[in-house]
């Protein structure tokens, strides 16, 4: 996950005993013209930073019939894929926060790795 814009904080009260709990309500605001996934990041200061949420804003499913539907599973190796005939819709990536040792590393690791992920292509193509 990375940052795509800046947006205006919101600050919460957080008191959450050992072991306990605490809901917090928030609606935020995502633009109606921008596609994508969109995640919400609780920033603790020395605590560190947490993923708490996230949503996806996508175009309206069609109810087109297809001659050729395509099965997809998640991402799994490209043999695996290709064997089956299906494709690959998503792909796992973990939160990292920016200010993890590491951060550096996986992000470079996750590059390469969408850079260099061969195609699934469509037996029917």
């Amino acid at each position: 996950m990375f940052r795509v814009a800046e947006h205006k904080p919101v600050v919460i009260e957080v008191d959450i005993p050992p072991k306990g709990f605490q809901d917090v309500v928030f609606s935020p605001t995502i633009p109606d013209d921008h596609f994508g996934s969109y995640g919400l990041v609780l920033d603790l200061g020395a605590h560190g930073r947490e993923v708490v949420a996230a949503c996806v804003r996508t175009y309206a499913a069609s109810t087109e019939r297809l001659q050729y539907p395509k099965i997809s599973l998640d991402h799994l190796p490209h043999d695996v894929l290709r064997r089956l005939g299906v494709q690959a819709i998503r792909m796992g990536a973990g939160y990292v926060p920016t200010t993890h040792r590491d951060f550096q590393r996986q992000m470079t690791e996750l590059d390469a790795n969408l850079r260099t992920s061969p195609p699934t292509t469509s037996p029917c193509s």
